[in-house]
């Protein structure tokens, strides 16, 4: 899971992707969902979150 303060959970997904943190399980059969989360710090909620299928390398 990428998560980030004050940004949008799809350039959390972008850094999941960019600093490869599924790159340890990319030989596992197993399925595998990145989930980009956007924490309101001020509001101490999560505002924004967003999942994207990595198991085929997308």
């Amino acid at each position: 899971m990428g998560a980030l303060r004050e940004k949008s959970a799809d350039e959390a997904l972008r850094q999941i992707e960019e600093k490869g943190y599924l790159a340890p399980w990319a030989d596992s059969p197993k399925e595998k969902i990145a989930v980009g989360v956007n924490f309101n710090s001020k509001e101490k909620r999560v505002e924004e979150w967003e999942a994207a299928d990595q198991s085929r390398g997308g």
